[in-house]
């Protein structure tokens, strides 16, 4: 990789979607202007996190959302993570994330591989799978500054995934997400590091900011973790956007001093 600078932006969501995807390309605009290489927006930032917000907000892949992506990433000439939408197809809805280059080009898709059904008493119980269907590729994506990876949300609680990033050559991975508050406090931040320390990279972390209006309330706290687990940056819960310097000395120092990569012994994992 080469030393970058990327920018998380943790947008602010209401039921108006097109004022809502307007405010997050303002954002974006934002941190263009503070030199941002890389610009990350949140999982669903384009809606309410509700099945049925999620259904009414669904559109094709080449969609309205994509369109102003794209264009937001040319105007701007950055590399955008578009977040997620709910994606339209033949087969159903998916959870889609869109990655875009400096000239607008589409240039990665990911579709959400871990459906979040949960059921955690006394705090949370929802089925994802109720609205959309499971992406079957993992996410990685060539860029001018080395190669990234991409996951969405409860991706993040299946370490195989991250880890064939990783082996694929990534060394930054981006994560729109949106936990919620009943599990964000306990294992937000901590899961960011912990991937980050498994697979000595760095775990950008995306959240929207909470919007006290919605029925379901997102964490926010949007993290970065270096290659050694180190907490680089973390937002609170108010609308904003936080930057990080990703360097390729850091991700050369973690693993040439720990070299955990090396040490793997697959022939005992399967």
């Amino acid at each position: 990789m080469k030393d970058c600078k990327a920018a998380l932006c943790q947008n602010w969501i209401t039921n108006d979607k097109e004022q809502t995807v307007k405010s997050a390309v303002e954002q974006v605009r934002q941190a263009t202007a503070e030199g941002a290489d890389f610009v990350a927006l949140p999982e669903m930032f384009v809606c309410p996190y509700t099945n049925r917000s999620m259904r009414e907000s669904s559109e094709p892949l080449y969609g309205p959302t994509a369109d102003a992506l794209s264009s937001c990433a040319a105007q701007n000439g950055i590399y955008l993570i578009g977040g997620s939408f709910p994606e339209e197809t033949e087969s159903g809805l998916y959870n889609t994330s869109m990655v875009f280059d400096p000239s607008g080009n589409h240039i990665a898709t990911h579709r959400k591989a871990h459906l979040f059904d949960v059921d955690v008493k006394d705090k949370i119980s929802y089925r994802e799978s109720d609205t959309f269907l499971p992406g079957n590729e993992v996410c990685v994506v060539d860029t001018d500054f080395g190669r990234i990876g991409v996951g969405i949300c409860f991706d993040i609680r299946f370490p195989e995934y991250f880890r064939k990033l990783v082996l694929s050559g990534c060394e930054i991975v981006f994560v729109p997400s949106s936990f919620g508050n009943a599990t964000g406090e306990a294992h937000w931040v901590l899961s960011m590091r912990m991937r980050a320390v498994d697979n000595q990279c760095y775990m950008l972390g995306i959240q929207p900011a909470p919007n006290p209006e919605l029925p379901y309330q997102a964490y926010g706290h949007t993290v970065a973790t270096d290659p050694w687990g180190v907490v680089l940056g973390e937002l609170n819960i108010a609308p904003g956007i936080l930057y990080a310097e990703l360097f390729a000395s850091r991700v050369q120092q973690v693993r040439d001093e720990f070299p955990l990569l090396k040490a793997r012994r697959p022939e005992l994992y399967v």
